[in-house]
């Protein structure tokens, strides 16, 4: 699971070679693609390794302070869903409504 991965590189390229090195992961007697079992325990696949690099490699942290930015679309969304706005409409109001928002709060 990616979640248990650290999200510093040198760190997480540490943990993934422990784990291809100790054969940590995946319970005996489970398949699982994304390790390979040898004496007994099982390894993680390089391409599994590499699949978790590049998901590292390309994350985007979200910026701290989204909860107004949400607010916004789940209140302009609201009118869509019951019918009352069409989707043009209520994209146009969210992305004013965003842009104010970031305009007041540089």
């Amino acid at each position: 699971m990616l979640g248990n991965y650290p999200a510093n590189k040198s760190a997480f390229d540490a943990m993934i070679a422990k784990e291809q090195a100790e054969g940590l992961g995946a319970p005996t007697g489970v398949s699982n693609p994304e390790y390979f079992e040898r004496d007994g325990y099982h390894y993680l696949t390089a391409g599994r390794a590499e699949a978790l690099k590049e998901v590292l490699e390309n994350t985007r942290f979200l910026p701290t302070k989204t909860a107004p930015i949400l607010d916004i679309i789940y209140d302009e969304a609201q009118a869509y869903f019951a019918g009352l706005k069409n989707i043009e409409e209520v994209t146009a109001l969210i992305e004013n409504r965003v842009q104010l928002y970031l305009d007041e709060n540089r």
